[in-house]
């Protein structure tokens, strides 16, 4: 095992260009989250985590365009309001109301109990289109967002029951997958800003928002050799939703392992847009954590010689498996360049001799070679890469002429002027 300085070497003249390897849909199938735990050595090596199948509706769900959250959907902050007779009394007061009908609604906000803020208001003759019926049911409301464009409220009961169960059997806080990727892009709707989830409205809202999620369900083979439209149908069945406890991860001691042709090549950081000072000087002891991690636990068991692997480090140095991804497609590879991976191991012919001594031939088609590892973290604040974008629609930080801001912007100056004209002539 290497460790290096973390920075590449190449001719500047005539620099390489970087082919991104295409997998197959076998490669990708066995990065799914459900199948490699599955693996029963590799699921004792990882966070505790529930599988959950996603019924059809719920999928179908997920593709739709739009988006409603019910008034009293927990993935938002509770709202902290005045006594409902407070509320009513403030907008229905008899020195605003002096006629009967004023008197009468009076007392009904007097009489209210238990009745929702929406129910008072059609009691009331309010607008807004909710139900008067004594079990809240807002099938009215649902009926008023349909007609007026709006997507209406979704439920799907039996579905949050097991979220539910799930979530408190693991501690009461999980951050949710879907069959390959973790709905990082949506936290900016989370209140939290991040994936950690209490509640099934929380989780249902990360997962609606998230273009990676829909990227599973409709894209996952688009960059495979194989990929046929039967594959790419398949996508939307048998969906399974991974729950795994939240642990707080710290991201500085997150790692990506590129395993090529069996062997272990290359280590780097995963969070390639800060320099964390501690982790040049810890190179070398995590770097041997890894590798042994690999070697005893992971070599041989998960199913293709091709792969990435996400891990986490324990401050005790215990490494704990994160994820698998796909080599090459739409992984990343971060501090390296796909042909810095590419190749047999130096020293290592493909039909070298026998050199564990078990008598099988052992070369690089059988792998578990971590003699060319290379590790390369981030050495300097000058070194750190762009994180990729993530996390805000396009819109919100598009700055072409044409963009979305610009308009908003040149809309505002009009509304401006607009205004200044209006004030300008009055008398």
């Amino acid at each position: 095992m290497a460790a290096s300085d973390g920075h590449a070497h190449v001719d500047d003249a005539h620099p390489p260009v970087d082919e991104v390897p295409a997998p197959s849909v076998a490669d990708v199938d066995a990065c799914r989250c459900a199948a490699w735990h599955a693996l029963g050595d590799l699921s004792s090596h990882t966070f505790a985590r529930r599988h959950l199948a996603l019924p059809p509706d719920f999928v179908a769900y997920l593709l739709e365009d739009g988006l409603s959250l019910a008034a009293d959907s927990q993935a938002m902050p509770a709202r902290i309001r005045p006594d409902i007779a407070e509320q009513m009394e403030s907008a229905f007061t008899l020195s605003d109301e002096e006629d009967d009908a004023g008197v009468a609604d009076a007392r009904v906000v007097s009489d209210s109990g238990g009745m929702s803020f929406q129910q008072l208001r059609a009691t009331l003759g309010g607008g807004g289109g909710g139900s008067n019926s004594s079990d809240g049911e807002s099938s009215d409301e649902e009926e008023g967002d349909a007609r007026s464009g709006v997507a209406p409220v979704r439920h799907f009961p039996e579905l949050e029951d097991a979220m539910r169960e799930a979530i408190e059997s693991l501690g009461g806080a999980v951050t949710p997958k879907l069959t390959w990727s973790s709905p990082k892009d949506a936290v900016w709707m989370a209140t939290t800003n991040d994936t950690r989830c209490q509640n099934p409205a929380e989780v249902m809202l990360l997962l609606k928002a998230s273009d990676a999620v829909a990227y599973d369900l409709q894209d996952a083979y688009a960059q495979c050799v194989d990929a046929s439209e039967s594959s790419s149908a398949a996508l939307t069945t048998g969906v399974v939703l991974t729950l795994r406890k939240w642990a707080g991860l710290s991201p500085s001691m997150e790692f990506r392992c590129f395993v090529r042709r069996g062997n272990l090549r290359g280590v780097c950081q995963r969070d390639v847009a800060n320099f964390y000072p501690f982790l040049p000087e810890q190179v070398g002891q995590i770097e041997e954590a890894i590798a042994v991690f690999w070697q005893e636990n992971v070599h041989g068991v998960f199913p293709v010689l091709d792969y990435v692997m996400d891990v986490y480090v324990t401050s005790r140095k215990k490494v704990k498996i994160i994820d698998f991804n796909p080599y090459g497609g739409a992984t990343l590879p971060l501090l390296f360049d796909w042909n810095e991976l590419d190749g047999p191991p130096r020293g290592h012919d493909r039909e070298g001799p026998d050199r564990d001594g078990d008598g099988d031939g052992d070369g690089c088609d059988g792998g578990g070679f971590t003699d060319d590892l290379e590790f390369r973290v981030v050495e300097s604040q000058g070194h750190i890469r762009p994180a990729p974008q993530l996390g805000v629609p396009f819109d919100m930080y598009d700055r072409s002429a044409d963009g979305a801001l610009a308009n908003f912007v040149e809309q505002q100056r009009r509304r401006q002027e607009a205004a200044a004209g209006t004030a300008g002539t009055a008398p």
